[in-house]
């Protein structure tokens, strides 16, 4: 849950960066279209988090390799973890999207991030445990479960319907905003 955050960071950047500095008026004239514009962004927020994922399961795999011939122990991949690999790179993505999402609603950059950690270290920790099996139906959770994770979490499938759900519903959520809002 606490790795997605970083993706979800970097998503959210992809929009308050631009409404911080004051470029993002001549990136929505440049772009033609506003949903043009946060689309582009979603997409890219959504492959740099994707490449974050990977270079973070290669950090982790190069650091297991370290250890575990240190300890003459033997490291194999198995098909879970592939599997696993794969799930982690779609959270990754789905958080980038959502985070892109966020930031074009929010806009001001510290209110985002800090709303950001406060829902993933504070809501989906206490959310999760106060609201039995529908906490599992949260973004973090449905993330964790996407990469194969958890026991008692829901089928990969299904989670990434879920967190796609969640990305979809802010994406749709941040362009009514975009289109309504006037940008100064």
């Amino acid at each position: 849950i606490n790795a997605g955050l970083f993706a979800l960071v970097l998503g959210i950047r992809s929009f308050t960066d631009e409404f911080r500095h004051g470029t993002i008026v001549t990136t929505l004239l440049a772009g033609g279209s506003r949903i043009r514009v946060l689309a582009a962004k979603v997409i890219v927020a959504a492959m740099a988090a994707a490449v974050m994922a990977l270079l973070t399961a290669a950090v982790m795999t190069g650091t297991a390799l370290v250890l575990s011939s240190a300890r003459g122990v033997g490291f194999h991949v198995t098909s879970s973890d592939v599997s696993g690999l794969i799930g982690l790179v779609a959270a990754f993505a789905l958080w980038g999207a959502i985070g892109a999402a966020l930031g074009a609603v929010v806009r001001h950059q510290v209110a985002a991030i800090v709303g950001g950690l406060i829902w993933v270290l504070v809501v989906e920790n206490l959310g999760s445990s106060l609201l039995a099996d529908a906490g599992r139906f949260l973004p973090g959770q449905a993330a964790h479960a996407l990469a194969d994770a958890p026991v008692d979490a829901l089928a990969v499938p299904v989670a990434a319907v879920v967190l796609g759900v969640y990305a979809t519903v802010a994406t749709l959520t941040a362009a009514a905003s975009l289109v309504r809002r006037d940008v100064t």
